[in-house]
């Protein structure tokens, strides 16, 4: 699976379970792949993070 995370604000997306962490400006687009064979990753909006889960048994390519 493949998503954009636009920015509309200064915000920071964190990656989990890594917590890599990736600041963006208004404006600013981070291209998001899943590989896994599951499906339960999950995007959520956490304290004003967007916090990026990969799926179980897979990673997440910035």
């Amino acid at each position: 699976m493949r998503f954009l995370v636009r920015a509309d604000r200064d915000m920071t997306v964190v990656f989990e379970p890594t917590a890599e962490e990736v600041s963006l400006r208004p404006g600013e687009t981070l291209t998001v792949e899943w590989f896994a064979e599951k499906s339960d990753g999950m995007v959520s909006l956490e304290r004003g993070d967007l916090v990026v889960s990969a799926p179980s048994g897979g990673y997440t390519r910035v």
